[in-house]
């Protein structure tokens, strides 16, 4: 049984590298729905530097915010990509990781932008967003 469920996680972590977005979504999906497995496929795949952008993006758009995903969005709130930041600061907000706080709070001063679509994406604006939230749950 346990081949069995880790040959379907990798056929998943497979479709989740996939060029393909569809592919991608469908097994980031099936991805959350295996669980605690699942969320460790996500977690690898998000943090994979070698991986491409779009792969890492939809791994981390479909990781569970919930406590699991703290390690992760520490090292991911440290990505040198600024898109991988914005999604993880996101994901912060939506995990309420209140003990991220002091790494959302240096972000409010990053520079970095990035377009999505028509409209350029700030850094430090998503970051300052987020640690009002953060700081309004208190």
């Amino acid at each position: 049984m346990e081949a069995m469920v880790t040959d379907d996680l990798g056929a998943l972590e497979a479709g989740l590298r996939s060029e393909g977005f569809l592919d991608r979504e469908v097994a980031a999906t099936k991805l959350v729905a295996a669980g605690r497995d699942g969320a460790r496929v996500l977690v690898q795949v998000a943090t994979d530097r070698g991986a491409p952008q779009a792969v890492r993006v939809t791994a981390l758009r479909h990781l569970p915010a919930d406590e699991g995903a703290t390690d992760a969005l520490r090292t991911l709130l440290g990505d040198a990509l600024p898109v991988l930041r914005v999604v993880a600061l996101d994901k912060v907000e939506q995990a309420r990781a209140a003990a991220l706080a002091p790494l959302v709070e240096a972000l409010t001063r990053d520079p970095a932008t990035f377009c999505d679509l028509d409209e350029e994406i700030s850094v430090a604006d998503v970051a300052a967003r987020v640690l009002a939230s953060l700081s309004s749950r208190e």
